[in-house]
C-alpha cells in the first residue's frame, strides 16, 4: 500500500511525496490495514485513510 511504503525507515520527504504521487497510478491501494500500522510507533497517515475513507488517491 502507499501508506506501507511511505512508512519505510529512511525515506526523505521528497521520496515520500514521489511515492504518494506515483503508486496510485500503478494501482497500489492507498490505505494500510490497521494491524500493519499498529506495529509502527508514529505511522505517517494519508488524509483519506485517517478519515476512514479508503478511496484511491485522486478520486472524489
Amino acid at each position: 500500500t502507499v501508506e506501507g511504503m511511505i512508512n519505510e525507515v529512511g525515506l526523505s520527504t521528497k521520496e515520500r511525496s514521489r511515492f504518494i504521487e506515483t503508486m496510485p497510478l500503478a494501482g497500489f491501494p492507498a490505505c494500510a490495514k490497521p494491524e500493519a500500522l499498529a506495529k509502527l510507533a508514529k505511522p505517517v497517515r494519508l488524509p483519506e485513510c485517517e478519515a476512514g475513507e479508503a478511496r484511491p488517491l485522486g478520486q472524489p
